[in-house]
């Protein structure tokens, strides 16, 4: 279904594809053993439960999660998008080496528990060796589009 979406939305045909909730990626960068974070202005939403100061963070699943989510900058949304790109290029560059290797008990059956994917095991081996020798640069695309009210 969300490889039909993709392709509708953007012309472009996904071969895999995964999905993952609030409590997966919480439990991902858990797993991983959290993730060094940069907080460049104070955040403070207890909406997303964002509550950090200027500094350097080693943040949980929990505090990266909120971190992602906080809307309440000085650039709202736009701030949001920046933080997710910087959170998971953090993810890959901190995380995506050869230690990861030690990682995997953990990491595979947290990712085969809290993730719909049509990944199997080879396929997460592979997408690890990628990252791991690849150049780490994250390319952010936004689709154009509308915002609306669906009931």
């Amino acid at each position: 279904m969300i490889k039909d979406e993709v392709y509708e939305l953007t012309g472009i045909e996904t071969s895999k594809t995964m999905v993952i909730n609030f409590e997966g990626f919480k439990n991902v960068i858990d797993a991983l053993g959290g993730v060094v974070i940069t907080v460049e202005e104070a955040m403070h939403d207890p909406l997303s439960g964002a509550n950090f100061n200027p500094g350097t963070y080693l943040m949980t699943g929990e505090e990266a999660l909120a971190y992602s989510r906080c809307r309440k900058t000085s650039k709202g949304d736009f701030d949001r998008a920046d933080r997710q790109k910087y959170l998971i290029g953090e993810v890959i560059k901190q995380k995506m080496n050869f230690s990861i290797i030690t990682k995997a008990p953990q990491l595979i059956p947290v990712l085969n528990e809290e993730t719909k994917s049509d990944f199997s095991v080879l396929d997460y081996v592979v997408l690890g060796a990628v990252l791991v020798f690849s150049d780490k640069n994250i390319e952010r695309i936004t689709i154009p589009g509308k915002t609306a009210t669906i009931d």
